[in-house]
C-alpha cells in the first residue's frame, strides 16, 4: 500500500510539473503573439528612467527553440519576459549575454531587464500564481513603491527561485541583483564557455539530453582532436563561423583562450544483477566518453 501510495504521489507530482510547464509555455506563446518589436538602439538612446537588474538563469533547453524570442513563444527569452511582466505589472524586455541554438542547455547565462515604464504598467500578464507568490507580490509592490531597488531584486530572486516560481521546471532563475552602472548583458560580457560531450558506444537514455552518442564500436581520436584544437587557439578572425551584418561595428576578430578535448576520468557502471549474469562485478573503469571544452573572449 505504501509503495502504491508513493507511486501515486510521484505520478501526481509529474502531472503537476507538466501542467505548470504547459501553462507557462502557453502564457509565453500568447504573450509573444502580442510582443512589440524591441528597438535596442532607440531604447539605449533614451534616458533611462527605470532600474536595470541582472539575472542568472539555468535551463534545460531540450523543449526550447533556443534563447531568442520566436513566433512560437518557445524561446527561453519568451518565458522570462512573460513571467517578469506578470510579476512587475507591465511590459518587460529581457536581453541575454548571447543566443543559444535549439536544444542547447545553460548552466549560468546572464541576462538583464528593467522595471517597466509607468506608461506600460497594466500591460503585464496573468497575476499571481499560488499562495506563495501572492505574498511576494505584496512585498514586491511595497518595494517598488518605496523605490528600494535592492528589495525589489531580493523579492524577485526569492520568487523566481522558489517552489512556486510560476516558471516551468526546466528553467531556474538563480539570482537577481541591481545592475552596475553602464552594464549590458551582451556588451559587458568578457567571455563564454561551451562544453560539448560525446559518448562512445551506445550511450544511455539517462544522459541522452546532455550528450551525443557515437554508436556501438565507434571511438574518437582524442589526441588528433587536441592537435586540431591547438590550431584554433589564440586570436583569429572567426567570420566563417557565424553570420555577420555588413554594418555591424564589432570586429570579427576574437580570442579563443582555450580549446581542448579530453576523456572524462571515470564513469559509474552499476553492478550486474546476479540472476542475470555469472560474470563478476567489475570496478568503475576509465570512461569512454570525451568532452570538448572551449572558452572564448567576446
Amino acid at each position: 500500500v505504501a509503495a502504491r501510495g508513493g507511486a501515486r504521489r510521484t505520478l501526481l507530482e509529474t502531472r503537476v510539473f507538466l501542467h505548470r510547464g504547459r501553462r507557462c509555455m502557453a502564457t509565453a506563446t500568447t504573450f509573444r503573439a502580442a510582443r512589440r518589436p524591441y528597438d535596442r538602439e532607440a531604447q539605449e538612446r533614451q534616458p533611462r528612467q527605470t532600474t536595470r537588474f541582472v539575472g542568472r538563469v539555468q535551463y534545460d533547453g531540450t523543449e526550447y527553440v533556443g534563447w531568442q524570442t520566436q513566433p512560437s513563444g518557445r524561446g527561453v527569452q519568451d518565458v522570462l519576459e512573460a513571467r517578469l511582466s506578470s510579476l512587475l505589472g507591465g511590459r518587460v524586455y529581457v536581453a541575454g549575454s548571447g543566443r543559444t541554438d535549439k536544444g542547447v542547455h545553460a548552466r549560468d547565462q546572464v541576462f538583464h531587464f528593467e522595471t517597466p515604464a509607468q506608461e506600460s504598467v497594466g500591460e503585464g500578464g496573468e497575476g499571481g500564481e499560488g499562495g506563495g507568490t501572492r505574498v511576494a507580490h505584496v512585498q514586491l509592490a511595497a518595494a517598488l513603491s518605496a523605490a528600494d531597488d535592492a528589495a525589489v531584486a531580493s523579492v524577485l530572486e526569492r520568487v523566481l527561485s522558489g517552489p512556486r516560481s510560476g516558471m516551468p521546471p526546466d528553467v531556474l532563475v538563480r539570482s537577481v541583483c541591481v545592475a552596475p552602472a553602464g552594464f549590458h548583458a551582451r556588451d559587458s560580457c568578457v567571455g563564454k564557455r561551451y562544453v560539448y560531450t560525446v559518448e562512445e558506444g551506445i550511450g544511455s537514455p539517462f544522459g541522452a539530453r546532455y550528450r551525443w552518442v557515437l554508436g556501438r564500436g565507434r571511438r574518437l581520436d582524442v589526441a588528433l582532436m587536441g592537435e586540431a584544437a591547438a590550431l584554433l587557439t589564440g586570436r583569429h578572425d572567426f567570420s566563417a563561423f557565424g553570420v555577420r551584418r555588413p554594418d555591424d561595428p564589432r570586429p570579427p576578430t576574437k580570442v579563443m583562450r582555450r580549446l581542448e578535448a579530453r576523456l572524462s576520468p571515470y564513469r559509474y557502471t552499476p553492478p550486474p544483477h546476479p540472476a542475470l549474469t555469472n560474470t563478476p562485478y567489475a570496478a568503475p573503469h576509465r570512461s569512454n566518453s570525451s568532452s570538448s571544452s572551449s572558452s572564448s573572449s567576446s
